[in-house]
């Protein structure tokens, strides 16, 4: 299967635009999370790899965010 550049490229610039977000935390990890699971990759399986791989950083650092939420309530 020939991988479309055009939803590569798509997927890739939402991975970046959630990236931007988290850093500036605009939003929390878990909301991260849940817009990344969204994002659809069937067409796009190079870049799917890449959202494989920030859903699992975006789970470890929910679960240290949700940890360091509930010791400070």
């Amino acid at each position: 299967m020939i991988p479309d550049l055009k939803a590569e490229i798509r997927v890739y610039r939402q991975i970046e635009e959630i990236t931007t977000l988290l850093e500036l935390k605009i939003i929390s990890p878990v909301v991260a999370l849940r817009a990344v699971q969204l994002i659809d990759v069937e067409s796009a399986p190079l870049a799917a790899h890449k959202r494989a791989c920030f859903v699992d950083y975006l789970e470890a650092l929910s679960d240290v965010w949700i940890q360091e939420k509930t010791a400070s309530d």
